[in-house]
């Protein structure tokens, strides 16, 4: 019986558990420890209306708007790689020499439009949509980042990533399919683009 209130107070006591070691000495305090009956009754009810902490406060209005659109801490930023849903990123307005201005999406895409420009080559940004079907069967388009002219009136297009998934892979090998040249320039293609236009 004294390990148990012991455990109890040392919770009381701790009760952010901020503290990892805290957190621990806790656990092992109450190994092994048997509750009555009443003591579990207690515990719940010590605990009704507390429920889960943040899933309970999101059914609150006042919560739900704080968290919201361009209020929400994750505006801005890319969420895990298809592992939910997408979250609006942030936004570059860019006056171009070449393109004139445009507002690319992302700092991949800036970095590449300065790199376009550096080069001097003609190039519009999001010009041009192609059909495509996706996995699914469904019809969609796809719009690559930039189209770049190259010498030769060859046309090239190329689209920046930072992450590659499936879903966006197959788009790209579905519209090469239709005989478009699309160059996937990601994080290692920007930087060697970078050090080489700087030498």
């Amino acid at each position: 019986m004294h390990k148990d209130t012991e455990a109890v107070r040392n919770l009381k006591a701790n009760s952010s558990m901020k503290n990892p070691e805290t957190a621990r000495k806790n656990a092992e305090s109450r190994a092994g420890v048997k509750r009555t009956k009443e003591q579990r009754a207690r515990i719940s009810k010590g605990r009704m209306g507390k429920g889960k902490g943040k899933r309970n406060a999101m059914k609150r209005p006042e919560v739900r708007a704080k968290i919201s659109g361009k209020n929400c801490h994750l505006w801005g930023r890319s969420t895990h790689h298809g592992r939910g849903g997408r979250v609006p990123v942030k936004r570059f307005d860019y006056a171009s020499p070449i393109a004139g201005k445009i507002t690319v999406i992302g700092t991949y895409e800036l970095r590449m439009c300065k790199i376009l420009d550096k080069l001097g080559w003609p190039w519009s940004y999001e010009p041009d949509a192609f059909p495509y079907v996706k996995v699914n069967g469904k019809d969609a388009t796809y719009t690559p980042d930039f189209r770049v002219e190259w010498g030769n009136e060859q046309t090239v297009y190329v689209e920046t990533k930072g992450y590659f998934p499936e879903e966006d892979q197959h788009k790209v090998n579905e519209v090469r399919k239709q005989g478009v040249t699309i160059l996937v320039v990601g994080r290692k293609e920007l930087k060697r683009l970078e050090d080489s236009i700087q030498k």
